[in-house]
């Protein structure tokens, strides 16, 4: 009896000691976000004026397209945006993006204008 009443205390210890971790179950788990990814187009359309056009090699856009910044501004965000027209080499395609400068680099917004 006297060996039961010991062991009950250690096995409380024990079974608290395993409660305890020194890293966070989050931190364990956690995932750095992923900064966005400079294509080709956007290293251009990052430096590029106004009126500025180009054609680079973009496999993101379906190959050789020509990039024009349309017109630079302020978004509401804060952010340094672009207005680019974007035409296929090859298939003569035309579509009109956005691209913006946010705090881990240029990166196309969901907007897609037509």
């Amino acid at each position: 009896m006297i060996q039961i009443k010991c062991l009950i205390p250690v096995a409380i210890c024990g079974a608290l000691a395993g409660c305890i971790t020194l890293t966070p179950p989050e931190a364990k788990n956690a995932v750095a976000p992923l900064a966005p990814i400079m294509t080709p187009a956007l290293q251009v359309i990052s430096s590029a004026q106004p009126g500025a056009a180009e054609t680079v090699d973009d496999p993101g856009l379906g190959g050789p397209v020509e990039v024009s910044v349309l017109h630079e501004y302020d978004a509401a965000s804060g952010k340094r945006c672009k207005r680019v027209a974007i035409r296929g080499v090859q298939e003569q395609q035309h579509s009109t993006r956005v691209a913006c400068n946010g705090t881990s680099g240029w990166y196309w917004t969901q907007a897609s204008l037509t």
